[in-house]
């Protein structure tokens, strides 16, 4: 079916094809689409096509003649300026010498990165452009990922808080049974040196019994920060059972000086708790044991002196230490 030659205004061929270039029979560029224009980063008006263009398929087209063989085919084109992979097709248009040229063009698939590179919107391409559609699906895409992320991110967050939380004693915050023995074991694969202290709160049993709960928890709390004085910030104080406690010392640290935060420990608990209904007063047994008198990495066997020790303590009348040397012989103060 033929007719009359459609004409169109600069204007309406911008809106319907703001990526166009309009040429004339000798491959110059009489008109160009506002976005064209963006992308090229110069004027193309009077410009020769393969000056702003390269043709990649078909091959072997470097001119107008034979960009004039291709015309209704896909084109397969490179922005110069800007390194911008682009797609195309040529029809016929009247020109100069009426052999004209039409070029619309488009990014393609790699419209999502055009768009990021030189800040494009969806008025920057033809209302039926199926950038549109990939402009959607990419910010759909994106907030999708972004969503997904976050979402990762909780659930890392709160495994992490539920993992951190099965180490952690509720009452004291303190380390428990299960965060000592991960202490632990990294020690028996590191066989770094420690020592250990097993503490044993004395008369605290009457206390909580005589007084009440909230009491007791009072002063488990207050045994609790007597423990952390007298440990360092890198060393680790746990809580193992109602009113069982250990303290691991990591390093190398001298019997006597062992001895001297035994001593202060033990003062420390010693003093007179304030509670609801008056004071509490409890006192504490503790049996240390240090790694360098046994095997190294043999942690089991540095528990069992300590707890040796700890009765050992409790036997000698509590309130006191012993300290369990090499020969397990007790070593009281």
């Amino acid at each position: 079916m033929t007719g009359s030659p459609l004409m169109l205004r600069p204007c309406a061929l911008d809106r319907l094809m703001p990526m166009h270039l309009a040429l004339d029979g000798s491959g110059r560029v009489t008109s160009a689409g506002r976005t064209f224009a963006r992308l090229a980063g110069v004027d193309p008006a009077g410009r020769a096509v393969f000056d702003l263009l390269r043709l990649r398929r078909p091959e072997g087209v470097a001119d107008v003649d034979g960009l004039r063989s291709v015309v209704g085919q896909k084109l397969h084109l490179t922005l110069l300026h800007a390194n911008l992979r682009l797609a195309g097709i040529a029809v016929p248009a009247r020109g100069g010498a009426g052999n004209g040229l039409l070029l619309n063009l488009s990014p393609g698939p790699g419209v999502v990165a055009a768009v990021r590179r030189f800040s494009l919107s969806n008025g920057d391409f033809a209302p039926t452009d199926l950038a549109n559609e990939l402009l959607f699906l990419a910010e759909a895409n994106a907030a999708i990922a972004a969503e997904a992320a976050a979402l990762t991110a909780r659930l890392q967050n709160a495994h992490s808080d539920a993992e951190e939380r099965s180490f952690t004693d509720a009452l004291t915050g303190l380390r428990n049974r299960r965060g000592l023995d991960q202490a632990m074991d990294t020690l028996a694969r590191g066989g770094g040196r420690f020592a250990m202290l097993a503490v044993d709160l004395d008369r605290f049993k009457a206390v909580n019994d005589a007084m009440g709960h909230a009491v007791g928890d009072t002063v488990l709390r207050a045994a609790t920060e007597a423990m952390v004085r007298a440990a360092r910030a890198a060393d680790l104080v746990a809580r193992i059972g109602g009113d069982e406690f250990a303290i691991l010392l990591y390093g190398a640290i001298p019997r006597d000086r062992l001895g001297r935060i035994a001593d202060d420990l033990i003062a420390a608990i010693e003093r007179p708790i304030p509670v609801e209904g008056g004071l509490a007063r409890i006192s504490a047994s503790v049996g240390i044991a240090i790694s360098d008198d046994h095997a190294i990495g043999d942690v089991a066997s540095v528990t069992a002196a300590a707890d040796a020790a700890l009765y050992a303590s409790k036997q000698a009348g509590r309130g006191c230490w012993t300290l369990m040397g090499g020969s397990t012989a007790p070593e009281a103060s």
